[in-house]
């Protein structure tokens, strides 16, 4: 079944892992598939933890296990929460293609995270732009979303070990995680192989 998954995911992938435009897609599944997918490609701005509720809730429509493949290199990190938590109140799955930074943040939110093994998909950890700015100059508002970003890992995750591997790592050289890494960091719950 999983490697099913796999092919019908490689079918959505695109050719290039960087796009300028967010958008949000559910296309509704036949008869026989037995999961709904919804993909997300762009940008992560403003109002998309919206739009992705409001997709995840006509999806449901379908009666069908929901999941969500993410395609971004990052943006607002505030909406990747968005993302990720609407993720979760839909009991949806993640996989992804090309996601990088807070892109990875909106990941979590699959109530099972796969980890593609496909040369062309990565999940790229880093800190947070603005956690990069906490180290040169703390301030109580910057720790204040470095707080809300723990808490946020914690609630989906059940573990801080993926935000403190991620905050070891600045913003402008992010890591590929490997396999045995995104396990043990609970990013993931099961590789595609």
């Amino acid at each position: 079944m999983l490697r099913c998954c796999f092919y019908l995911l490689s079918g959505l992938m695109l050719a290039s892992p960087t796009v300028t435009a967010a958008t949000i897609i559910y296309s509704p599944p036949n008869a026989a598939q037995k999961t709904a997918f919804v993909k997300l490609d762009g940008e992560l701005k403003s109002g998309d933890g919206a739009l992705m509720e409001q997709t995840l809730r006509d999806a449901e429509k379908s009666g069908k296990q929901l999941a969500v493949v993410l395609s971004s290199s990052g943006g607002d990190i505030k909406e990747a929460m968005r993302i990720g938590k609407a993720i979760r109140k839909f009991h949806a799955d993640t996989y992804h293609e090309y996601c990088a930074a807070n892109c990875v943040i909106a990941f979590l939110g699959g109530e099972r995270r796969f980890l593609m093994s496909d040369p062309s998909t990565a999940l790229l950890v880093s800190r947070p732009d603005f956690a990069d700015a906490f180290v040169e100059s703390p301030t109580p508002e910057l720790k204040k979303q470095l707080d809300a970003l723990r808490s946020y890992v914690l609630e989906l995750t059940g573990d801080v070990r993926f935000y403190t591997n991620m905050m070891t790592i600045p913003f402008s050289t992010p890591h590929t995680l490997l396999a045995e890494e995104a396990l043990a960091t609970k990013t993931v719950t099961q590789i595609l192989r």
